[in-house]
């Protein structure tokens, strides 16, 4: 056990500027940490880290040292995680990615859910649109939409999810002033509101299907905003016609504040999937995050 504090604090002391910055880490004291490292390096007749008045660095040894404490220390700590969760309490932090809407719209009541049931746990969600790497950047799990596009496959698992439809809507009053349009290929002519991803590019076509057949309609969109509640109040506020999540657009439709249109047709829908890195001893927190995440958020077929 001591030699595990040890390695801890040699770890801690690689991660860090100084003994001191260790110790604030571990809540020790700094002559803590300075004793467990020369502890190591005294057993092992090697010199691990060179200090001076300025600086601190590993040494050749350090390095490869640091790196197989750092892989020993995440086994005990999965070791430790697995018998706690025996009790089938998940606990820890989960760093999750998922894209703006996805994440503020379907994701967000789970995850409150989530915590909610298990107040040992804690999420870390970062919405973004782009392509983050989730190995590089340290995420446990990414939600994706689209076609899958893994950069290596082999060393991640992806999970298909509840796909993310979308409807055209407008307002009662905007159709009144402009007529209620029967067919997709009728919004030309129409004020429409576009999506302006974070590229900064426009979604100025807009897709339907029926019967096997596919519409692309350009759209002429005089406003365009990245963030779909701003899209929908435009549309509340008589401005255009929206195109968006069902999620979003439920309640408003429920309420008549919004008509759906072309209600025969199937608007764009972008497969959902659930990726996270492929080990073979993944954490009991994080089989059990995506285990709860498949049985809410569906199936591909759902």
């Amino acid at each position: 056990m001591d030699k595990l504090k040890s390695m801890a604090a040699f770890v801690a002391a690689a991660e860090s500027d100084s003994f001191s910055a260790a110790a604030a880490v571990l809540g020790v004291t700094p002559q803590l940490i300075a004793k467990q490292v020369s502890n190591l390096e005294s057993q092992l007749g090697l010199k691990l880290i060179t200090r001076t008045t300025r600086r601190q660095s590993l040494t050749a040894v350090g390095r490869e040292y640091y790196v197989r404490c750092k892989a020993i220390l995440s086994d005990v700590a999965d070791a430790d995680e697995l018998a706690l969760s025996a009790n089938s309490t998940p606990r820890g932090k989960i760093r999750i990615s998922a894209p703006y809407n996805y994440g503020s719209h379907r994701l967000i009541p789970f995850l409150t859910q989530y915590l909610t049931r298990y107040p040992e746990t804690e999420i870390e969600l970062e919405l973004t649109d782009r392509f983050v790497n989730i190995v590089e950047e340290g995420f446990e799990v990414v939600f994706r939409l689209g076609k899958p596009q893994l950069a290596d496959s082999a060393a991640l698992v992806q999970r298909g999810l509840r796909p993310f439809r979308m409807f055209a809507c407008a307002s009662p009053a905007y159709l009144s002033r402009k007529g209620t349009p029967l067919h997709p290929e009728q919004l030309v002519g129409h004020d429409c509101l576009g999506y302006l991803f974070s590229d900064r590019m426009t979604d100025k076509l807009w897709r339907f299907s029926k019967n096997g057949q596919t519409f692309t309609i350009p759209i002429a969109s005089r406003l365009n905003v990245n963030n779909t509640l701003a899209k929908v109040n435009a549309a509340l506020a008589d401005f255009g016609i929206t195109l968006c999540v069902e999620d979003v657009l439920r309640p408003y439709v429920q309420r008549g504040e919004l008509v759906v249109l072309f209600e025969d047709f199937e608007g764009p829908t972008y497969p959902v999937n659930l990726i996270y890195p492929l080990d073979r001893r993944p954490s009991a927190k994080l089989r059990h995050f995506i285990d709860e995440v498949v049985t809410a958020l569906g199936s591909p077929t759902a």
